[in-house]
């Protein structure tokens, strides 16, 4: 007489209590699969912001170190400097606003001369010289996108630096601009623009960042690379 309802209530709740445990693996189950969604979510977005690809690259591919990187850059700015300098006696006789247009097409000319190079050539002059190119990480030439995005720091700090120049431009006028000499006016610029510590700065942190990314980095990538998703390699 005991014994029957107590059977009735274990069978009951047997199925019950399969129901319930049931229920619970479906939510641990759904659960390991939203994490491991977002975990996925995350490497993409990763691989997005640097730039990430398969290394498709030979196995026996070297890296260009730093001595041959320095030395194209070496070369690069030389060529640069000299440029600048043979522009610079023409373009600062103009009048005030002719030159603030002649000195920011040069500023411009400067940090769009490696986009151009490489996304035609993958080299500059400096890196012909010095026998290194920049490959992506698939192995694949670079496109113009890939040039642009490992300058586009570079090309943000100079965009600054153009308008900063013409807002300085504008506290000179007409008289005082054409009474002065080249470098008269060079060091007024300097003295009246507000903003020139600042890029003097963050051009100096860029840089130091860059070298010290290169030197830990196990394929000698710089930050730019990360960002474009390259590599420079020796030929």
């Amino acid at each position: 007489m005991q014994t029957a309802p107590s059977g009735r209530t274990r069978s009951g709740a047997g199925p019950q209590g399969e129901s319930t445990c049931r229920a619970e693996a479906r939510k641990k189950i759904a659960a390991r699969l939203q994490l491991a969604y977002s975990l996925h979510l995350m490497r993409s977005a990763r691989s997005r912001l640097l730039g990430d690809r398969p290394d498709a690259l030979d196995p026996d591919t070297i890296y260009a170190g730093f001595g041959r990187r320095a030395y194209s850059l070496v070369i690069d700015v030389t060529l640069v400097v000299a440029a600048n300098v043979t522009a610079i006696e023409y373009i600062y006789a103009q009048p005030k606003t002719i030159a603030g247009l002649y000195i920011g097409a040069l500023w411009a000319a400067t940090v769009l001369y490696p986009v151009f190079f490489h996304a035609h050539w993958g080299r500059t002059i400096g890196k012909m010289a010095a026998g290194i190119r920049v490959r992506r990480l698939d192995a694949s030439r670079i496109r113009y996108r890939d040039a642009i995005l490992r300058s586009v720091v570079d090309i943000i700090l100079v965009l600054g630096s153009i308008v900063s120049l013409h807002l300085t431009l504008d506290t000179l006028t007409g008289s005082t601009w054409d009474s002065l000499g080249t470098i008269e006016k060079i060091r007024l610029l300097n003295e009246r623009d507000a903003t020139n510590k600042f890029f003097e700065m963050a051009h100096n942190t860029w840089y130091w960042s860059e070298l010290l990314c290169l030197l830990l980095s196990e394929k000698r990538r710089a930050i730019h690379d990360f960002i474009a998703g390259t590599v420079v390699v020796v030929e």
